[in-house]
């Protein structure tokens, strides 16, 4: 997002005035995302609205009732507070990113070098604090507080830090490292990927929280920056594929999850969540070729001609 913007941010400068630019470039970027997201969206959706109906024996009303209130989660906008039914509930994700990129556009456009640099650091600090220090964690996807969902505010926080990071290694591409300088920061960005998987392991006390940020906050930086050795070796075709294939396993996993554990009743759970496993990568790979199929019909519709121009 922070790479995309100042992009942008550098085009409006060396051409049109950047008020003149803010309008187009938002609407740009935003449908950019969105229909990055879409395909992929609407299969998993599909998906678990059929399974839901298959699972429970709805009346005819309570189906009509249902379906109406998955309309917003169906648009990705349930975080904005229109959570009347979330289907594919793990979508909160989407839906505070969506919306905290949405506004970080909006505020940071004009002075992006200023905002990304100096504003957003704090900001994001300061309300990392503010949910660790009043609810104990920044979690709670669900929670309502002051005129926002909680995950909205932490969406909002960590898209603030990662502008921060962006900045951070960009400034580190331009610097002299000295082998040993280099070896220090391997050093730290491992020592940021151990803790940020003793912390996914381990059932810590909400707290800690803003550890695991940190580490992911140095781990993003640092190999961004581009100055790590052997920076290059997950570079190629089978880590780019399941770099993909992340965002369908993301977006299907409650599909394989529910039939799963309808269909698997009383088995023990080494067996389950072994099942789970493979039906979900299954389903994934399925969900990309078809996804893919989407995007490039996509690309080539009428709809992103207006949009994109």
């Amino acid at each position: 997002m922070a790479k995309s913007i100042d992009k942008k941010n550098r085009q409006a400068v060396s051409g049109n005035n950047k008020y003149e630019t803010a309008g187009p470039s938002f609407r740009l970027f935003m449908w950019g995302k969105i229909k990055r997201l879409l395909p992929y969206h609407i299969l998993a959706f599909i998906l678990l609205y059929f399974e839901d109906i298959f699972l429970h024996e709805y009346s005819i009303l309570q189906l009509i009732k249902n379906t109406i209130d998955c309309i917003p989660s169906f648009l990705l906008i349930q975080k904005l507070g229109f959570q009347f039914r979330n289907l594919n509930s793990v979508e909160w994700y989407i839906s505070a990113m969506l919306i905290s990129m949405a506004i970080i556009f909006v505020i940071s456009y004009i002075h992006f070098d200023y905002y990304s640099k100096c504003i957003a650091p704090v900001i994001s600090m300061v309300l990392i604090g503010w949910l660790i220090h009043d609810f104990g964690t920044v979690s709670g996807a669900s929670q309502w507080d002051i005129f926002g969902y909680r995950c909205v505010w932490r969406a909002f926080a960590e898209l603030n830090a990662g502008l921060f990071a962006y900045q951070t290694a960009e400034f580190m591409k331009r610097c002299e490292w000295k082998t040993g300088e280099r070896c220090v920061l391997s050093l730290i960005e491992l020592l940021s990927v151990a803790m940020v998987i003793i912390y996914g392991v381990y059932d810590l006390p909400g707290k800690y929280d803003v550890f695991a940020i940190m580490g992911v906050f140095l781990i993003v930086t640092i190999a961004f920056s581009d100055v790590t050795p052997g920076n290059n070796v997950l570079s190629n075709r089978i880590t780019s594929y399941m770099g993909k294939l992340s965002l369908p396993m993301y977006l299907n996993q409650l599909f394989a999850i529910y039939i799963i554990r309808k269909l698997m009743n009383g088995y023990s759970y080494s067996a389950q969540f072994s099942s789970v496993l493979v039906l979900t990568f299954i389903v994934s790979v399925l969900t990309l070729l078809i996804g893919d199929l989407m995007m490039r019909a996509i690309d080539n519709s009428s709809i992103d001609k207006k949009l994109s121009n």
